[in-house]
């Protein structure tokens, strides 16, 4: 998937419905920039949410695995580490995704890494990136993955049960505003914006 970042996130809904098990690798996204995901899936649906690292060797200061928590809102979830989750009570599932270290997960705790951190060698920095001119781009770490697995009665690699139509995500500005972008929501007076 490619496409914009920050804003309010993204919706993915499938044709055969929500999937089992789901693996984002390969992340390129400014540790900045907030990306969220949102997928309708069966009420009562429960998860196993897990970054991971296979180049990676842990003891007392490093980990490389983290399973993820549950919290209470999509606003916790967007200014988390990135290592929460959050299920409305209409079955949306609404996590983060953040560019990883390929060394680690934790420094011993989940940590999203800045452009500044270094790796756990001391020698490079955390986050591979291009820069020229005053432009830096992220540049993926081969290896971390993100695992994202529901417990759901299945039909083939998806969830059988039917989700809502309609639900929580379909309008993710407060009361009396509206959607003018995907980061903003307006009144005729003011504007809020999704990242602050």
């Amino acid at each position: 998937v490619v496409g914009l970042v920050g804003g309010y996130g993204w919706v993915m809904s499938f044709l055969n419905g929500p999937p089992k098990e789901m693996k984002f690798t390969l992340v390129e996204v400014d540790p900045d920039t907030p990306l969220l995901v949102s997928i309708a899936y069966p009420i009562g649906t429960t998860f196993d949410i897990v970054a991971s690292t296979p180049y990676c060797w842990e003891d007392e200061s490093v980990t490389c695995n983290a399973t993820f928590q549950q919290v209470s809102s999509i606003d916790s979830v967007r200014t988390s580490e990135g290592n929460t989750y959050h299920v409305s009570d209409d079955g949306v599932l609404t996590f983060r995704i953040i560019m990883p270290p390929s060394l680690s997960v934790g420094r011993p705790e989940f940590f999203k890494p800045t452009w500044e951190d270094l790796d756990r060698t001391g020698e490079y920095f955390a986050l591979d990136r291009f820069e020229r001119g005053g432009l830096r781009l992220p540049r993926l770490a081969w290896g971390p993955e993100l695992k994202v697995t529901a417990s759901c009665e299945t039909s083939g690699a998806y969830c059988a049960a039917p989700t809502n139509a309609a639900t929580s995500i379909d309008d993710v500005c407060p009361e009396g505003y509206t959607q003018e972008a995907y980061d903003r929501c307006c009144t005729a007076s003011e504007c809020i914006f999704a990242n602050g």
